[in-house]
């Protein structure tokens, strides 16, 4: 019957199925100072769960039953979604150990109860008197007041550089001063070596350079080779003799000083004999000019000649 119908609207809710697990708010960055007493809260932390409930979420908080014997920290559930960490024992020091991790069961109050479980990563930090943070770092231990890992490198470099650098020095320094010497008995080793391989006598001097046998210390300037003919004869041109017995003096004196002096005379030794006329061998001897050319002569001669 059309009269007895009539239109009703109906509202239909899609009602929010909890399906995703409640999970920590944000992630916790927790350290615990250095001398700790026992019962401290050292970190409060909540939860977030992404469904949406018909009330006001409701969380809690507890440790794992497989972790009912950790003797350093426990959660204690607050009952108003959060809850915090609490110290089980005192004396936490970083050269010990310096990380702690602490898991911990979150459940939510939805339907079907969703759960999670979390792990909270505690630091063993360094604190001052009123508990405010200073460092976290282990290698901060070590280090002196004011001193920061950059700079202790920057440090420990430069000490390396110099230590390497005096290494290299004096090991250059030796090594120079052994191929010196080395150098120099080698060179004449070679030369030597070669003079005899070559076989070339006394008169071979293209087999070695005899400059190297020689001390540079004891070599005199002006000085020339005995082996070799100078081009231009520097010996001055002695006096003519006169018949007067001073100016013979004169004249052999000169001529032995000539012959002393002259670098270009052959490497033997020579005599040069000099008569004076006129007189006879007793007076001849007995001239002072005479007896000085025999002594001058005795000590040049080989032992065993008699003059």
């Amino acid at each position: 019957n059309p009269v007895l119908t009539s239109k009703v609207l109906v509202t239909i809710h899609v009602l929010d199925v909890n399906e995703f697990p409640p999970e920590l708010a944000i992630p916790y960055e927790t350290y615990v100072c250095e001398g700790t007493k026992v019962g401290q809260v050292i970190q409060i932390f909540s939860a977030k769960d992404e469904d949406i409930p018909m009330r006001e979420h409701n969380f809690s908080f507890r440790s794992p039953q497989e972790e009912i014997k950790i003797k350093n920290f426990t959660i204690k559930d607050f009952g108003n979604n959060t809850a915090g960490i609490i110290t089980l024992r005192g004396g936490f020091w970083r050269h010990i150990q310096e990380l702690y991790h602490l898991p911990v069961v979150i459940k939510d109050s939805g339907y079907p109860v969703q759960s999670s479980t979390s792990t909270l990563t505690i630091r063993v930090c360094g604190c001052d008197s009123d508990g405010s943070l200073l460092t976290c770092n282990a290698e901060a231990i070590f280090l002196p007041v004011g001193l920061s890992t950059g700079a202790l490198i920057a440090i420990l470099l430069c000490i390396v550089i110099l230590l390497v650098i005096v290494v290299l020095y004096m090991g250059v320094r030796r090594q120079k001063k052994k191929e010196t010497l080395m150098t120099s008995k080698e060179d004449i080793r070679d030369n030597v070596i070669h003079y005899d391989d070559e076989g070339g006598g006394e008169e071979d001097t293209h087999a070695f350079d005899i400059s190297t046998l020689r001390n540079p210390k004891v070599i005199k300037d002006k000085l020339y080779r005995r082996d070799v003919k100078p081009e231009v004869a520097s010996v001055p041109q002695p006096l003519a003799a006169s018949q007067d017995s001073e100016d013979l003096q004169k004249f052999i004196i000169q001529r032995l000083q000539a012959h002393d002096s002259d670098s270009s005379a052959p490497p033997y030794d020579s005599l040069a004999t000099y008569a004076y006329e006129g007189n006879s061998i007793e007076a001849a001897l007995k001239q002072p000019f005479v007896s000085h050319l025999l002594t001058h002569a005795r000590k040049h001669l080989p032992k065993g000649l008699i003059l």
